[in-house]
């Protein structure tokens, strides 16, 4: 699971560095190697749930059989219901830590923002546990063997159809 971590960590910073941006100011953007031992748990944890997230919604991680099938893709509402799961889950592992509700993120004191319930997270935090979801895409191959360019997802839906690529 830690080259999972390493993997979802590493996606994270893909979608989040910005050029010219100070690092040293959000632990979050940090390289593993520096990230504080706190971060680092926090997304060993969120590989661990990737399983629970995909048995909720039908799927599984699958053997790839065909290099040419087409590639797997969640649907919106999949999305959705996988984001809330990640964030409960996230609360609760933070909850259990020792950690509370503050207007101000502070790793020192325990306390985040975003330690209410799904509905009342503000919307931009919505959508990063939605790109944490989308995320499971990109981060899955990264801990296996590379497959040729152009090849089938590492999940195979169990049930249901898949829309469109979000």
């Amino acid at each position: 699971h830690e080259m999972l971590a390493r993997a979802i960590h590493e996606d994270y910073l893909l979608k989040h560095k910005h050029p010219g941006e100070d690092q040293a100011q959000e632990a979050s953007l940090l390289p593993w190697e520096q990230l504080p031992e706190v971060l680092k748990e926090n997304n060993r944890c969120q590989a661990d749930r990737i399983g629970s997230k995909l048995k909720a919604i039908g799927c599984q991680v699958a053997q790839l059989t065909d290099w040419n099938a087409a590639s797997f893709v969640f649907t919106i509402e999949e999305v959705d219901r996988m984001a809330q799961m990640e964030h409960e889950s996230w609360s609760a592992q933070l909850v259990s830590a020792g950690w509370t509700y503050a207007p101000i993120k502070s790793l020192e004191k325990k306390t985040h923002p975003d330690l209410v319930s799904w509905d009342e997270l503000p919307a931009v935090e919505k959508e990063k546990n939605r790109m944490i979801v989308r995320g499971i895409q990109n981060v899955m191959p990264g801990v296996l063997e590379a497959p040729p360019a152009g090849s089938p997802s590492l999940f195979a839906n169990v049930g249901g159809p898949h829309g469109e690529n979000l």
